[in-house]
C-alpha cells in the first residue's frame, strides 16, 4: 500500500470517526429536547400539531444512536464500512425532517429557518466528501421543493421559498466543499509533521556512519527485551563484536578506509542477522546485536556464520579482516550484567588469539 493509498484511508477513518461522534452528540442532545417538548405538549403546556411526526424522529433516534455507539465502540470487530453506512444515512433523514418540519410548521409565515439550520449544520459541523454532499443538498432540495409545491397556498409563495432554499442550498454545499478540503489538507500537512518527527526520531536513534541504531536505543530495547522474557518466558541473547588489530587499519590506510571497514562490517553483521534481530554500533569498531528468541547455541550459530563471512570478505585494500565476538544468553540478568557477560566474552575471545567466537 502506498502512502497516498494509506494517508486517504486513515482521512476516510478520522472523518467517519468525527461525523459519528458529532453525530451522537447533537442526536443525543435533540432527541432529550424532543423527549421534553412531547411530554410538556401531552400535560398541556403547550399545543402541538406535530407530535406524531416529532415521536417518530424521536424513534429513530432511541434506535439509532444506540446502535451507531454500539458499532463505534466496537469498531475494531466489525468493517469501516458499516460504521460509515450508518454515517452517511442520517444526514438524508435529518435533511428530510427539517423539510417536514419546515413545511408543518413555518410554512404560513413563509420561513424556511430550520431548513437552513439543517442544511448549515451539514455542510459545516460535518466533514462530508464534496460528491456525496452534491448528491445529498440536491436530493433534499428536490424534496423540500415538492413539500413546498404540495403544501404552499400557491405557486408564487412556493417559487419565493423554493428560491430561498436554493440559495440555502448553494451556500451549505459551499461551505461543506471547502470544510472537507481544510480538513484534507490539515490532515495531509499532519500527516507530513508525523513523518518528520519519526524521521527526526530515527536519526537520533541511528550512528550516522553506519545506519544502525546507538547506544541509547540498544539500552532501551535490551530493558524492554528483558520486560518482555519475563512476561512470556522466551529466551535472548546478546552478541558483542569488535574489529580485530582495527588500530593498525587506521594506521596502515588512513581513517577514511576505516570508516568503510565500519561501514562493510555493519552491512556484514546486518545481513547475516534475522529481520527481527536488532543490531547497534557500540562504540568506535564494536558492535552488539540483540538476537530475540534465541538461545546460547543458537546465538553462537549466527555468531559463526558472521565470523565466516567478514572473514572471507576482501576489503578495498586487498587484505582480510577479522572479529572477535562474545555470546551471552538473558539468565534473569538486569541490562548491564548481561551486557557485561557478553563483553567478558568477548575479551575471552580476544585472549584466545582472536577471530573466534566465545
Amino acid at each position: 500500500m502506498d502512502r497516498t493509498t494509506y494517508t486517504m484511508m486513515s482521512f476516510k477513518e478520522s472523518i467517519i470517526n468525527s461525523n459519528v461522534k458529532r453525530i451522537l452528540i447533537l442526536g443525543t442532545a435533540y432527541s432529550l429536547v424532543e423527549i421534553i417538548g412531547l411530554i410538556l405538549s401531552t400535560l398541556g403546556y403547550f399545543e402541538s400539531d406535530i407530535r406524531l411526526y416529532v415521536s417518530i424522529v424521536v424513534l429513530f433516534h432511541i434506535v439509532y444512536l444506540p446502535v451507531l455507539l454500539y458499532i463505534f465502540l466496537k469498531k475494531d470487530q466489525f468493517k469501516t464500512k458499516v460504521l460509515e453506512i450508518l454515517e452517511k444515512i442520517y444526514f438524508p433523514i435529518i435533511i428530510v425532517w427539517g423539510s417536514l418540519f419546515t413545511v408543518l410548521v413555518y410554512i404560513e409565515a413563509q420561513d424556511i429557518t430550520i431548513y437552513t439550520i439543517i442544511i448549515l449544520i451539514c455542510g459545516g459541523m460535518f466533514v462530508v466528501k464534496p460528491i456525496y454532499s452534491r448528491l445529498l443538498f440536491s436530493g433534499g432540495l428536490m424534496v423540500f421543493s415538492i413539500m413546498i409545491y404540495i403544501s404552499a397556498s400557491s405557486i408564487p409563495i412556493a417559487n419565493a421559498l423554493i428560491f430561498k432554499a436554493l440559495i440555502v442550498t448553494g451556500i451549505g454545499y459551499i461551505i461543506s466543499s471547502a470544510n472537507y478540503r481544510i480538513r484534507y489538507e490539515l490532515h495531509q500537512k499532519n500527516a507530513q509533521l508525523e513523518n518528520i518527527n519519526e524521521t527526526l526520531k530515527d536519526q537520533v536513534l541511528r550512528d550516522s556512519l553506519t545506519g544502525l541504531y546507538n547506544n541509547s536505543y540498544i539500552f532501551e530495547y535490551i530493558d524492554n527485551a528483558i520486560e518482555m522474557a519475563i512476561q512470556y518466558g522466551k529466551d535472548f541473547s546478546v552478541l558483542m563484536i569488535d574489529i580485530d588489530d582495527f588500530k593498525a587499519v587506521n594506521d596502515h590506510y588512513g581513517h577514511l578506509e576505516g570508516d568503510y571497514v565500519i561501514k562493510k562490517v555493519a552491512d556484514i553483521i546486518l545481513k547475516e542477522t534475522r529481520d527481527f534481530d536488532i543490531t547497534a554500533r557500540y562504540g568506535g569498531e564494536e558492535f552488539i546485536v540483540v538476537l530475540n528468541n534465541s538461545d546460547l547455541k543458537q546465538a553462537k550459530v549466527i555468531a559463526e556464520r558472521i565470523l565466516l563471512t567478514i572473514g572471507s570478505t576482501v576489503f578495498n585494500f586487498n587484505e582480510h579482516i577479522t572479529v572477535s565476538i562474545g555470546t551471552a544468553q538473558w539468565e534473569r540478568d538486569n541490562r548491564n550484567t548481561l551486557i557485561q557477560k557478553a563483553d567478558d566474552k568477548l575479551y575471552e575471545a580476544k585472549d584466545n588469539g582472536k577471530n573466534c567466537v566465545r
